[in-house]
């Protein structure tokens, strides 16, 4: 299996299309607030009063196909602490279009050589009615018919193709096929065999801002590789992570693999990765790029990533406090002003892990 191929495919197609729907709504005065929640339902309010989502059950629309998904919660991030500094600031000046979004979810397919995931997404949104939502989208939009429903292809600000099923709900996909599977569904239809996989899978995320996972099928792990693949990966079996900023920065991510052995193996490659790591920052705190940095500092956050194996999984958590987040801002100056002197291999120092040949 080629992941970079995949990784590459899964990450730039989940985070374009995760925010088709959302974005393309808001950009054109539909505000979006939430998943899940019957109407008339209580609602907890987070920043500025806006709403924030319940955690619900958004894998039960997941149509058949589906390997993975994406889900982000961003009334949650705006009414935490980093959120509200951000709303606070300025000079941050955050868009309308992003304090109007609320949880939105994607949902996607197997990647192939040759083609980038199929996927397709649902936002709830509220403040309009359908037929105003209709008559937005019909203006910016290219009008047609997807399983007896009016639906429009979008080129701005992203390509999508979207559908209004009523006052509260909208669904996107990549592709007319793709929006007629999660319009079956909703209505109905059979969801995705993988559903309770992703459940068990993601459960651990399921309380977290930015949350999501994917299984890795037999046909993913048949993709030629692009390089040597470590022999514990091979019976990789799938892989799922959160994000929540409410004290800090908190990253949880797991990797299930297929034997104990292999998640230990795992986990000790990873040891000698972060090993591998602190070495060099300390050599590059010892660069002319790296002048003025505090290697001590750096060499502390390398030292909150924690890496376990547990059975046959792989657990990896990073909790960051804002001084963290501050020194590590500051390191990434340094590697970008490094990285665009063209010094990723300054003379008398290697390349950083995961840079220039193994």
């Amino acid at each position: 299996m080629d992941s970079k191929l995949v990784q590459g495919m899964l990450l730039g197609t989940c985070l374009c299309l995760l925010l088709a729907t959302a974005i393309t709504l808001a950009h054109y005065g539909v505000y979006s607030e939430y998943v899940g929640l019957e109407p008339g339902a209580p609602v907890a309010r987070g920043a500025e009063g806006r709403p924030v989502a319940e955690d619900v059950d958004l894998l039960k629309f997941a149509p058949p196909g589906t390997v993975g998904y994406l889900a982000v919660d961003v009334q949650a991030i705006l009414a935490s602490p980093l959120g509200q500094k951000l709303l606070e600031d300025p000079e941050a000046e955050v868009p309308d279009e992003v304090k109007q979004l609320g949880q939105v979810v994607l949902f996607f397919g197997a990647p192939t050589a040759d083609e980038p995931p199929a996927t397709c997404g649902l936002v709830k949104v509220t403040g309009k009615t359908a037929a105003e939502i209709a008559e937005k989208l019909a203006e910016v939009g290219t009008k047609t018919t997807v399983e007896g429903m009016d639906a429009y292809v979008m080129q701005e600000p992203f390509s999508a193709v979207l559908a209004v099923v009523d006052d509260s709900t909208v669904l996107g996909g990549s592709s007319e096929d793709e929006l007629a599977k999660i319009i079956q569904v909703y209505q109905g239809g059979t969801p995705a065999s993988s559903v309770s996989e992703m459940q068990q899978m993601g459960a651990a995320f399921a309380g977290d801002m930015v949350k999501g996972c994917v299984l890795i099928t037999d046909e993913m792990k048949a993709l030629p590789p692009e390089e040597e693949m470590p022999a514990w990966s091979l019976g990789a079996k799938g892989a799922g992570f959160g994000v929540s900023l409410r004290a800090g920065l908190e990253l949880k991510g797991m990797l299930r693999l297929g034997s104990g052995d292999d998640a230990s193996q795992a986990a000790s490659d990873a040891q000698v990765k972060i090993t591998e790591a602190k070495t060099w920052v300390q050599q590059f705190g010892q660069s002319p790029a790296g002048q003025g940095l505090d290697v001590q500092a750096a060499i502390s956050l390398i030292d909150k990533v924690k890496v376990s194996a547990d059975g046959a999984d792989v657990n990896i958590a990073i909790e960051l406090t804002e001084d963290d987040l501050g020194t590590l801002q500051e390191f990434a100056m340094s590697m970008v002003g490094m990285m665009m002197g063209g010094m990723m291999e300054a003379p008398g120092m290697a390349a950083p892990p995961g840079f220039g040949a193994p």
